[in-house]
């Protein structure tokens, strides 16, 4: 590593050390027996020059499809009808009303297009082109994608919200499966027998005790199978009107700024990580 990538890197740890401070009082233990120390740790570690190489092309949207399409198959990526695109070069006429805008580098971040003027959309990826993300939380595997775009189709369920299943994975296993929604108006967390814990991290959301969907078990035997070779990763999935789509890696989830909640979570999960 060079002197400015040192430099970048020991501002990038001296900021994550603050956040630490900033939510839990004190500071990063040297060895670390949580979830959230062990989350830290990694944090620090990858920008000590320990990040596997691997890493960014999971986390960026489209290079991660051949990932996805040569370890589970091409059937589980949701379909994409441009990719790298700039905006002032798509013919909006010929795009289906069910489509998504996303930007390839960064995460959480979408628009409906048939929800937004075509002007709003254009200046709105201008932004996200114009954002390095690892400056959110300092999560180095953002660092140093390059700026995209992506079209995606919609997915769309015959019934109910789109609920997002994020299945934690300790040594290629899924051990607690937390489902999402849109609005994130929902924390539950289950186990891979679709039980409902105690554990979740957002206080004021409700943990409703959902249907087990009927692909669960296809869902953790994808969820392994791409988890495999890490101490911990989450692998989001979508499962809709009965088919499977890939989601997305997570490695650092929420840039461990909020304490996992429940009783002794914190330390089961550290344990199995």
């Amino acid at each position: 590593m060079g002197l400015v990538t040192d430099l970048r890197n020991a501002l990038g740890q001296r900021a994550i050390r603050a956040r630490y401070r900033r939510v839990y009082g004190q500071e990063v233990p040297d060895v670390p027996r949580t979830f959230t120390d062990k989350l830290f740790h990694r944090m620090l570690n990858w920008h000590g020059g320990l990040m596997p190489d691997e890493v960014p092309s999971l986390v960026d949207k489209y290079t991660v499809r051949e990932h996805v399409r040569s370890t589970i198959g091409e059937r589980y990526l949701i379909p994409c009808l441009r990719d790298g695109a700039a905006l002032d070069e798509i013919d909006w006429r010929d795009l289906p009303r069910q489509t998504v805008l996303k930007p390839t580098h960064m995460s959480g971040k979408h628009l409906l297009v048939r929800d937004q003027d075509h002007f709003d959309l254009i200046d709105e990826s201008e932004r996200w082109l114009n954002t390095n993300w690892y400056h959110h939380a300092r999560e180095i595997q953002y660092r140093e994608l390059q700026p995209g775009l992506m079209l995606e189709r919609q997915l769309i369920p015959e019934s109910g919200p789109l609920y997002d299943y994020k299945f934690w994975c300790f040594g290629g296993q899924v051990k607690v499966i937390h489902v999402d929604e849109p609005t994130r108006s929902i924390n539950p967390f289950f186990d891979r027998n679709w039980t409902l814990l105690d554990l979740h991290y957002r206080p004021h959301a409700e943990r409703p005790a959902l249907p087990r969907p009927g692909q669960l078990d296809e869902m953790i035997e994808i969820a392994e199978a791409l988890a495999e070779g890490y101490g911990f990763v989450r692998i989001d999935l979508y499962c809709v009107n009965g088919h499977i789509y890939f989601g997305e890696y997570t490695f650092t989830p929420t840039a461990g700024s909020f304490p996992l909640l429940g009783d002794g979570w914190e330390e089961r999960l550290g344990v199995w990580w």
